[in-house]
């Protein structure tokens, strides 16, 4: 029987399996630790979202990584085997993707976590007498403890009218689903979002190819370093957060923090001088209507929204259309980003049912203090666990204040 068994190989079941492997004890040795996932790698899925968006930077700084030791990616890059990509971008010495995607193959091989993957989709949880069983598409798992890591990779939000054209025959794709291709060749492409996805597609499809590039934003530009206030990490804001009873008001300074749709200062400026140049039409609209037409290219018919009403809401030349404004492309990008709604599905909600454990009026769980969900063998991270660690859970700042929680030390 497994010690622990993480449930998702993303960025929190990668750093949590380094957090566990590095304070376990002597009755944990490393293949009692494993982590399922069903992908051929771990990180896969990430991976593919940051190439998709042809992300440069990371917007975290370099503390921010998968390792333990906070100082482990600037250790990596100043040896030999990281010495060639020492790459930072200010402020806050965020590292360059390749940096740090090559530090997180480093801390993979050197805690060998790809030898403890486990292929296979959970399904179910059951208690054992001893542990628990999970239930995967590919056998089951006993384990004595499981954490719950899955996160809304699995639920990109598509629009109805993007769903209905997709349908329908058209090339609409998201850039959170499927591994797109480095360029589109001379196909007019549009992206469809106004967060740092959406600019960076746009930006990356711009650089390489000379068919016209199109982002169709719902707002203005907003401007902001960080997806939340840095107070968040710590007691600036967390305080107040946990003294907060009312799980109407948590969910409530959740979602007021997050700087949803926001982009960093460089990121706003190279947009801003992608669409000066005429390589990025940016339009702030939405689509009221749309069709695939007899050529087998897709019309998208837009509407005026009302903008300007946001105080870091910043313009950069996009064009504020009329409505029944028609622009025609070859290719549809969505960068909508994921579902609001709890993530994890079906697996979920079965441990919700048979175990009865509590969530709060939103439908997210409540765990306790250490991440525990009300039961001494299962444990939330990520998205799961927001309403105990606060707006940054999604993040990889997340994932470190979970793997504190959960194993300290």
């Amino acid at each position: 029987m497994l010690k622990w068994l993480i449930i998702g190989g993303g960025v929190h079941g990668v750093h949590l399996a380094c957090v566990l492997d590095a304070t376990r004890r002597q009755d944990c040795p490393r293949d009692r630790i494993a982590i399922l996932d069903p992908h051929p790698s771990l990180l896969e899925r990430w991976r593919r979202a940051a190439a998709n968006v042809g992300m440069a930077y990371l917007r975290s700084p370099r503390v921010h990584h998968l390792d333990k030791a906070s100082n482990s990616l600037h250790a990596y890059a100043v040896t030999h085997r990281g010495e060639a990509g020492i790459k930072y971008a200010p402020p806050y010495n965020r590292p360059s993707l390749d940096l740090f995607d090559r530090h997180c193959r480093e801390v993979i091989a050197s805690r060998r976590l790809d030898k403890r993957l486990l292929h296979g989709m959970a399904r179910r949880v059951r208690a054992l007498p001893d542990g628990l069983r999970v239930e995967t598409d590919n056998g089951d798992i006993a384990a004595e403890r499981i954490v719950v890591c899955t996160g809304p990779g699995e639920h990109a939000a598509w629009p109805e009218w993007a769903t209905t054209l997709k349908t329908n025959g058209g090339d609409v794709r998201h850039c959170l689903e499927e591994r797109l291709p480095g360029t589109f060749a001379h196909r007019d492409v549009c992206v469809l979002g106004g967060g740092i996805s959406a600019v960076q597609t746009a930006l990356r499809l711009a650089a390489g190819t000379t068919a016209a590039v199109a982002l169709i934003s719902r707002h203005d530009i907003r401007v902001h370093q960080f997806d939340s206030d840095p107070g968040w990490i710590g007691p600036k804001y967390l305080s107040a957060f946990h003294r907060t009873n009312d799980l109407r008001v948590r969910r409530r300074m959740i979602d007021n923090a997050r700087h949803r749709g926001s982009i960093p200062p460089d990121i706003c400026a190279a947009l801003t001088t992608a669409v000066r140049s005429g390589r990025i039409q940016h339009y702030i609209a939405r689509v009221t209507n749309s069709r695939i037409t007899v050529n087998g290219r897709i019309r998208l018919v837009l509407a005026a929204t009302t903008t300007g009403d946001e105080p870091e809401a910043v313009q950069n030349h996009a064009g504020h259309v009329a409505d029944d404004h028609a622009i025609d492309a070859a290719t549809i990008l969505l960068a909508t980003g994921h579902n609001r709604s709890r993530p994890g599905g079906d697996l979920i909600d079965h441990m919700v049912a048979d175990f009865g454990l509590p969530c709060a009026p939103c439908g997210f769980p409540l765990p306790k203090a250490d991440l525990r969900w009300h039961h001494p063998r299962i444990y939330l991270s990520g998205a799961l666990a927001e309403l105990e660690i606060g707006p940054v859970a999604r993040n990889i700042v997340g994932a470190r204040l979970a793997g504190r929680r959960i194993a300290p030390g």
